[in-house]
């Protein structure tokens, strides 16, 4: 009876959005928008995705927090956020190495604008839009901050604890991570019938 329950919370649960934390990409639309991004592109809105990165985060990144032989980024958070290393993944590295590569310049600037210097948030916003634009995202989704609510939304979904999900977002409050406990009634209830189903609740 309990997985019963489980195969139709999903289709029954119906989340209305009420605000921007509430819309996040999907993972076929993630795919779908890295596909199409050129390489620095992709592996800006990756980062930002996996780091959780605000625009002006993206923007103030220098070369020096990139150390590509112990594999971390040293992630520079604004809004009382917590700065703190981050590991890189492999194919993070490998598309870090990739844009680097293409870079003939000496810069310490790690995204650095057509013109030359740190690259403006509106050149960012317009970036991401085209790629959004390209991947045939819905246009309420065509917003830079939704890479933050993708992943926290995501983690979410995993099952990740929540003040594991707070860490990695940086925040410095649990507070301002409860909207992804919020997000998702279907990855509460999945956990709940799992774990009956196994013997940990009776």
């Amino acid at each position: 009876m309990l997985r019963k329950t489980l195969s139709t919370l999903k289709t029954k649960t119906k989340l209305k959005p009420n605000t921007k934390t509430d819309i996040f990409l999907t993972k076929q639309e993630l795919k779908a928008v890295l596909k199409v991004a050129d390489t620095r592109n992709r592996v800006l809105i990756l980062l930002a995705y996996r780091k959780a990165l605000r625009v002006s985060e993206v923007a103030m990144l220098q070369r020096s927090d990139i150390d590509l032989v112990h594999g971390t980024i040293y992630v520079t958070r604004l809004k009382g956020s917590i700065s703190r290393p981050y590991p890189l993944l492999p194919d993070e590295a490998k598309l870090l190495k990739r844009y680097l590569k293409t870079r003939t310049d000496n810069e310490p600037i790690l995204f650095r604008s057509r013109q030359g210097g740190e690259v403006h948030r509106s050149q960012v916003y317009r970036s991401f839009k085209k790629c959004c634009v390209k991947a045939e995202i819905p246009a309420h989704k065509q917003f830079f901050h939704i890479l933050k609510h993708t992943i926290g939304t995501h983690m979410s979904d995993a099952l990740i604890p929540l003040q594991l999900i707070q860490k990695h977002l940086g925040h410095a409050q649990l507070k301002n991570t409860m909207i992804y406990s919020k997000a998702n009634n279907y990855a509460s209830d999945m956990a709940f019938t799992q774990a009956m189903n196994t013997g940990r609740l009776i």
